[in-house]
């Protein structure tokens, strides 16, 4: 991530734009392999394969593998745009997921805030910035 970050500084456009995509290409194999592997071991647990002996600690289990089922499909979404963005240059995503960990209601709040594009001051001490940009805000 740290090697498509500095990339993605890079003045250079043909060079580093094919460097990005490499530098993607590893990343979405990666987080590939990650999926499959939560997705098995979702599976395990909800069949008794994966098992606790304390009830407290099978529950924390169940509890985590419903986490797992919640987030291999965003995480998948997030791929399929990532692999629209860069490869196939489409920068419009339907249903585009904007956060993993927010919800888009938490999003379209922070547009109740802002009056005429202006955060109010209390909050835009808080961002550090004067317009209203929502993909920025942080909770």
């Amino acid at each position: 991530m740290l090697e498509i970050a500095r990339i993605s500084r890079s003045k250079a456009q043909k060079q580093s734009q094919e460097r990005l995509q490499a530098g993607y290409k590893r990343l979405l194999n990666a987080t590939g392999q990650v999926v499959a592997q939560a997705k098995r071991i979702a599976e395990e647990v909800k069949q008794g394969i994966k098992k606790s002996k304390k009830r407290v600690d099978q529950l924390r289990l169940d509890a985590l593998r419903a986490e797992l089922e919640r987030m291999i499909p965003l995480v998948r979404q997030v791929m399929r745009q990532t692999k629209a963005r860069l490869f196939a240059k489409n920068l419009h995503a339907p249903e585009k997921l904007v956060s993993l960990f927010e919800t888009a209601a938490q999003k379209s709040r922070a547009h109740d805030f802002c009056v005429n594009g202006e955060l109010p001051i209390m909050r835009r001490k808080v961002l550090a910035t004067s317009k209203c940009n929502v993909n920025s805000m942080s909770y």
